[in-house]
């Protein structure tokens, strides 16, 4: 698994996107662009990553119909994603934040340890942990074997 990360002012880590096996991470602004995205991308874990120049892609997209499909579901995958995080970090609160992170994005849970979430949620790892408790200490539901707090 792969992710593109900044480093704040206070030299933290922000972890911006996130490619889940099986998934696409840009390195322009958009797939259309040349602007390079802001920030450094590094593995959270052994990957096998495939490298393919914005140029080679456009080349095959015009001649091969199922690649030009493919490669629109990654980019519609990676969008929903993104505007997605961004929904959640928008959120000012923190129980807000691993609510709407619950709700939108739940299958990162099982892919992220509890300092990776924080990042990507923006938020410190004990202030993570405090809204972890809090579900805990009240009500609390058990899906497919993840706590998470009840509607």
């Amino acid at each position: 698994m792969i992710a593109l990360i900044e480093i704040n002012r206070e030299n933290r880590r922000i972890i911006k996107s996130i490619a889940t096996p099986y998934n696409a991470l840009k390195t322009t602004s958009h797939l259309h662009s040349d602007t390079p995205r802001f920030g450094k991308i590094v593995a959270f874990r052994a990957s096998k990553v495939l490298r393919i120049a914005y140029s080679s892609i456009n080349k095959i997209k015009e001649t091969d119909p199922l690649i030009a499909r493919l490669i629109n579901i990654l980019v519609n995958k990676k969008m929903r994603q993104q505007d997605a995080h961004i929904a959640v970090i928008l959120h000012k609160s923190v129980s807000e934040r691993v609510r709407h992170f619950r709700r939108e994005l739940k299958h990162l849970t099982l892919l992220l340890t509890q300092q990776e979430l924080a990042d990507y949620l923006e938020i410190s790892k004990r202030a993570l942990q405090q809204s972890l408790y809090v579900v805990l200490k009240n009500n609390f539901e058990v899906e497919n074997d993840i706590l998470w707090l009840k509607k």
